[in-house]
């Protein structure tokens, strides 16, 4: 007789944690090609495909106010994007948030698909 090995709870939970995403992400494919992908139009729908780390947030990061040097502000931004285990379409798609109003309404209103990139964007 063939004996297996007791079969580990963390196994049942990492599989069921995956077929939670394979689902969730499976939805939102489907949304999006009912919908057109979610994002400000300012951004080409490459750019917009963007796969948020689980629990993304930034910490004690202020929203650029013109104030302060821009490129300063930027390296401090991708520091922190970067921690919170983003990447450049994280760092995209989250950018609109951590600007003020002048900034945020600067971005709406630059013409559909202007960027492809964050580096373009930066």
């Amino acid at each position: 007789m063939i004996q297996h090995p007791p079969k580990d709870a963390r196994d049942h939970i990492n599989r069921r944690a995956t077929e939670r995403t394979v689902h969730k992400n499976l939805r939102r494919i489907e949304y999006d090609a009912a919908h057109g992908r979610p994002g400000l139009r300012q951004f080409s729908s490459h750019l917009r495909q963007v796969v948020w780390p689980h629990n993304f947030k930034l910490k004690k990061l202020k929203k650029y106010d013109s104030k302060e040097n821009p490129e300063n502000w930027i390296t401090l931004y991708e520091i922190a994007v970067r921690s919170a285990a983003g990447d450049e379409h994280v760092m995209a798609n989250y950018f609109s948030v951590v600007l003020d109003q002048a900034g945020h309404q600067w971005l709406l209103g630059l013409p559909e698909d202007s960027f492809d990139s964050w580096e373009e964007l930066r």
